[in-house]
C-alpha cells in the first residue's frame, strides 16, 4: 500500500504554495521531507491541491501546485460552548474541528471556567494552533474560526446562523428528531458549562431564538454532549 502524502498548510501565490513557520519546521525536520516529495496542500480557506516540493530553504518550503482537488463549501456549524478546564477544552477544540465545526465561540457564563483577561489572547492562539493541527490531521481544507471568549448576551451581535439550538436535558424535543431537517443549512449549537447555564442565561438564549433540544436520558460531560451533537448534525 502506498504511503499517503503528508498534508501541509500553505500560503498560495500563483502556482506555488509557501509553507512557513511551525508548518515548515514539522515538514522539514519532523517528516524529513525533501525536494521531489509529494504533499497535499491546504490553504485554510477551502482550497486543496496535490503538490510536489520544489525547494526547501531556511524555515520555508516551496511546493509546486499540480492539481486542485474539488471541494464543497463547508456547511456552517457554530459551536458556542461554556468554557471548561483547559485540558478538556483543548481536547474539545481538537475533536470539534475533526467533526467539522466551522467556528467555535467560547462562552463565559456564571458557571464556566474562568480565563484571566491577561491570558485570553495566548489561550486563543493555542486554540487556533490546535485547530490548525486538527485540520491537517483530518484533511480539512478550511480553517475554523476561533472567537475570543464571549458572554451569552454578546451572541446576538456576532453573526450566528438563523437556526439555533440549545442543548437542554429538560427540552421536550430530541435532537435526533429535528436533526434530519437541519443538516443542509447553517446551525449554531449552544452548550452550557458544567452545571449548565443559569435560568437568566437560558432566558437570554431563548430570547436570541435558541431552541432547546435534548440528546437523551443521560447527563453527559460538556465535551461529550457537544461532540455527540456535532456528530448528529453531520
Amino acid at each position: 500500500m502506498s504511503k499517503r502524502p503528508p498534508r501541509v498548510l500553505a500560503q498560495i501565490a500563483d502556482d506555488i504554495g509557501w509553507v512557513r513557520g511551525s508548518d515548515a519546521h514539522h515538514l522539514i525536520h519532523v517528516l524529513r521531507a525533501r525536494p521531489g516529495d509529494l504533499v497535499t496542500v491546504l490553504d485554510g480557506g477551502g482550497g486543496s491541491w496535490h503538490g510536489r516540493i520544489e525547494r526547501i530553504g531556511a524555515g520555508e518550503a516551496a511546493v509546486r501546485l499540480l492539481l486542485r482537488e474539488p471541494t464543497a463549501a463547508p456547511r456552517e456549524r457554530v459551536l458556542c460552548c461554556g468554557l471548561i478546564r483547559p485540558a478538556r477544552w483543548d481536547w474539545l477544540v481538537e475533536k470539534a474541528v475533526e467533526l467539522e465545526a466551522t467556528r467555535i465561540v467560547p462562552l463565559t457564563t456564571e458557571r464556566s471556567h474562568r480565563v484571566p483577561a491577561a491570558l485570553a489572547e495566548a489561550k486563543r492562539a493555542r486554540w487556533e494552533k490546535l485547530a490548525r493541527a486538527a485540520c491537517k490531521q483530518s484533511g480539512r481544507p478550511d480553517l475554523p474560526r476561533i472567537d475570543p471568549p464571549r458572554a451569552v448576551a454578546e451572541l446576538g451581535g456576532c453573526g450566528l446562523p438563523a437556526v439555533r439550538l440549545l442543548l437542554s436535558a429538560a427540552a421536550a424535543a430530541a435532537l435526533h428528531e429535528v436533526a434530519p431537517g437541519l443538516r443542509a443549512g447553517g446551525i449554531a449549537l449552544a452548550v452550557g458549562p458544567e452545571g449548565g447555564v443559569t435560568p437568566p442565561e437560558e432566558q437570554q438564549l431563548l430570547d436570541l431564538d435558541f431552541r432547546p433540544v435534548r440528546l437523551g436520558p443521560r447527563i453527559l460531560r460538556v465535551e461529550t454532549a457537544a461532540l455527540a451533537a456535532l456528530a448528529a448534525l453531520l
